[in-house]
């Protein structure tokens, strides 16, 4: 019977550390994009990168995302709609998810939120008492933020919960290709809190469930509002070693 090779613990050190290199360096320079140049990104190379998202692992394979692309005319006025409705919407405090919507956040994860929300307030000159300038900015997720592409992003809902979850997968992939590719992408939870308006205006059937939008387009890096970066959790706070089961 043939052994395997000795290993080298350095070396698997230092192989394992160069085959994540190009993946540690895309994670560490993406942001989410919410100002674009508003060229237009030529059709072959969104297709190339949904394509690239195309190869994000699923449940058995099962793939039950599903991607609705709006450009042009289809996309100005879809945000029209949705701006005017959710202007009355949220004044009247009103939201339909197709998704169960989260129940309540832990005072660590409301502190992250906040962090996130008074720094991009911040980065575009709004102070955080000012409502009416936070409202208004808050109104551009539902114009796609101006990205020449707008997704939507469905699933098969008679998968349930685990088709969103494969489905979320899809979506961070297909931010990190988008990058790679030299385009900007931010996701669009918004999109998935007026579901019955996504349903309507695209004519989509009981049989899915609207998960989230997504904006895509040339990075305009030098706008105010593309400056502000999030920061991510210590491993201490996320991650737990297991030393012992209980009985």
């Amino acid at each position: 019977m043939s052994q395997a090779p000795a290993t080298n613990p350095a070396a698997v050190t230092t192989s394992a550390a160069e085959a994540v290199g190009p993946l540690a360096e895309l994670l560490a320079s993406r942001y989410s994009v919410r100002h674009f140049t508003g060229d237009p990104v030529p059709d072959p190379l969104l297709d190339s990168v949904l394509e690239v998202a195309q190869r994000t692992p699923s449940w058995s394979n099962t793939q039950s995302w599903h991607v609705h692309v709006l450009t042009g005319e289809p996309l100005a006025e879809i945000g029209r709609r949705l701006r005017a409705e959710v202007s009355v919407r949220t004044q009247q405090k009103v939201a339909h998810s197709d998704l169960e919507m989260p129940r309540r956040f832990s005072d660590l994860e409301m502190h992250r939120k906040r962090v996130t929300g008074y720094g991009r307030y911040e980065a575009l000159g709004i102070d955080r008492k000012d409502m009416l300038g936070r409202f208004e900015a808050a109104l551009t997720n539902y114009e796609f933020f101006g990205a020449p592409v707008g997704l939507v992003i469905t699933s098969s809902r008679e998968v349930g919960p685990y088709g969103w979850v494969d489905t979320g997968s899809y979506i961070a992939t297909l931010q990190y290709a988008a990058w790679e590719a030299g385009l900007g992408a931010c996701a669009l939870g918004s999109i998935g809190m007026h579901t019955d308006l996504i349903h309507r205006y695209l004519g989509l059937g009981d049989d899915v469930d609207v998960v989230a939008g997504m904006a895509i387009g040339f990075p305009d890096h030098a706008a105010p509002g593309n400056s502000y970066r999030t920061e991510r959790a210590p491993l201490d706070e996320v991650v737990t070693r297991v030393e012992q089961l209980r009985d």
